[in-house]
């Protein structure tokens, strides 16, 4: 099992979100920015 498959249980599990990883386009030389995929939903408590 690589390190992809647990990072995505444990996010699940421990932290009770989805975890999505995204990997570059097969021709994608070098860096490159990636369009916002995230959003965070609920309230910080702290």
């Amino acid at each position: 099992m690589t390190i992809v498959p647990r990072q995505v249980d444990w996010a699940a599990q421990i932290l009770g979100r989805e975890l999505e990883i995204v990997r570059k386009e097969p021709d994608q030389c070098g860096f490159q920015v990636q369009p916002k995929r995230w959003a965070r939903s609920g309230r910080c408590r702290g």
